[in-house]
């Protein structure tokens, strides 16, 4: 599953042909991408349980692989920039596809998230990456709570931290918190990993 936008699978998934699950609807012919269509192509049953409709007239969507009455299959694969497929073909799969989950549970998991988690609801139900705007840092951000506009800190009495961001680049930060809920950098620096 993704995670951050612009950051693991989601970074690859860009850089890919961009596929996503087209199907076609038996009454009209109109071709709904769930995973993009969503939240408005769930629909509600009487019976509280609900169904994928189709963008155009609403009616229920096949599930998976069906098959119309001319022998067609009624879904497939689309992406969205043909001209990367050479590069790389890239899928983009939910819970929206199988026919044992319930597109209302999952709607009704998006309106009200379990414990307030709606990330783990869009990463793990709908199968994109997301991140909240609270979650994620830039470097205007960073900056705003250094010391001074060039963002280091030239000397500090302690104590003081360091932070390491492991990889085949070693990111290092140390710093200080400073009164008034500011932080002061001492250094910012990035080491490729050896061997040793």
């Amino acid at each position: 599953n993704p995670s951050h936008e612009d950051f693991g699978i989601d970074l690859i998934f860009k850089q890919s042909d961009q596929r996503h699950w087209h199907r076609k609807c038996f009454h009209c012919g109109t071709w709904t991408c769930a995973e993009k269509s969503f939240p408005g192509c769930v629909k509600i049953r009487q019976d509280g349980t609900g169904y994928v409709g189709c963008d155009k007239c609403g009616r229920e969507l096949p599930t998976w692989q069906g098959f119309d009455e001319n022998g067609k299959p009624s879904g497939e694969w689309v992406a969205d920039f043909p001209d990367k497929t050479k590069h790389m073909s890239g899928y983009m799969a939910s819970q929206l596809m199988h026919p044992f989950n319930d597109p209302a549970d999952i709607l009704e998991s998006y309106v009200n998230p379990p414990f307030g988690n709606l990330a783990d609801v869009v990463r793990l139900r709908l199968g994109r990456a997301y991140s909240d705007k609270n979650e994620k840092l830039n470097r205007a951000d960073v900056l705003a709570c250094c010391s001074n506009s060039e963002g280091l800190v030239t000397r500090h009495p302690g104590p003081c931290a360091m932070g390491v961001d492991v990889g085949k680049v070693k990111h290092v930060v140390i710093g200080a918190k400073l009164p008034k809920d500011r932080f002061g950098l001492f250094s910012l620096n990035t080491s490729s990993s050896s061997g040793s």
